[in-house]
C-alpha cells in the first residue's frame, strides 16, 4: 500500500527524532557555560555581602560546579571563610582554594597576635561550621 501524497506531506518539515537529539545535545553542551557564569556571579555576590570578604580582592572562576578562588588575603582564617562561603552556594560542589595568605604588617594587632578582622573571620567560620 502506498501512502497518498497528502499523508506524506503531513510529516514533511517536522523535526525527526535525530533532529531533536541533535538539538538536545547542543542545548546541554551550552548549558554548563551559562550555569557556570551564573554561579560565578553568585560567588562574587556572596563575597560582597559578607562583612569581612567584601573588602578582599578575590577572583573566582567556576567550571562544572568547581569554584577556583584566587587572590591574596591577610590570614588563613579569612581564606577558610572564603572557601566556606563559596561552598554554601547551591551548585558549587567543590572549591580549589588558591588564595594566598600575605604576611600581615599593619597595626590593629592585639595581644593574641591576630587582627580584629582575623578574629571576626574566625568567629564567622566557627558560626558557619556549627550551622552545617
Amino acid at each position: 500500500m502506498v501512502a497518498s501524497p497528502a499523508v506524506a506531506m503531513i510529516g514533511a518539515g517536522l523535526p525527526t527524532k535525530t533532529d531533536n537529539d541533535a538539538l538536545n545535545t547542543a542545548d546541554k553542551s551550552a548549558e554548563p557555560v551559562a550555569t557556570d557564569a551564573c554561579l560565578e556571579n553568585k560567588v562574587e555576590r556572596a563575597f560582597l555581602r559578607n562583612r569581612i570578604l567584601k573588602n578582599c580582592t578575590i577572583s573566582s572562576r567556576v567550571r562544572m560546579g568547581e569554584a577556583v578562588l584566587r587572590g591574596s588575603l591577610q590570614t588563613e582564617v579569612v581564606k577558610q571563610l572564603a572557601e566556606q562561603v563559596a561552598l554554601r552556594i547551591e551548585g558549587i560542589n567543590s572549591v580549589d582554594n588558591q588564595l594566598q595568605v600575605e604576611t600581615y604588617t599593619g597595626g590593629d594587632l592585639n595581644g593574641t597576635g591576630q587582627s580584629s578582622l582575623a578574629q571576626e573571620a574566625a568567629t564567622e567560620v566557627n558560626e558557619q561550621g556549627s550551622e552545617g
